[in-house]
């Protein structure tokens, strides 16, 4: 319905209820700023970063097993640093145990 036809479908109730006719916003509705919505955007992908790095933290110093799916993965696709650190630490809980993947040596079960 365009404004027009809606106006004058409006125009009659409204004289008869004895109220002045409702006006159409024609600006819309304004969102949030462009950079304050950047910011939100940015704040969670860091949300979903620190979700991430906490998890994998979380696996390869507290984890009841060094089986957990989606640590390994998560170890496995850390830079070489963090990965040889993470392995580090799995390898003091678990070393007499097989290595998770990404830890594993060319055997697939011994520490590399």
């Amino acid at each position: 319905m365009t404004p027009e036809e809606r106006s004058a479908a409006l125009t009659p109730l409204a004289a008869a209820l004895g109220v002045r006719p409702l006006e159409l916003d024609t600006q819309g509705k304004k969102g949030p700023p462009l950079r304050a919505r950047l910011a939100r955007a940015f704040l969670v992908i860091l949300l979903i970063l620190g979700g991430v790095f906490g998890y994998w933290v979380w696996y390869v110093t507290s984890a009841g097993s060094q089986f957990t799916s989606p640590g390994m993965d998560l170890n496995n696709v850390m830079p070489a640093p963090l990965n040889r650190w993470g392995c580090d630490q799995l390898k003091k809980r678990f070393g007499d145990q097989s290595a998770p993947f990404g830890c594993a040596a060319s055997d697939y079960t011994s520490w590399k």
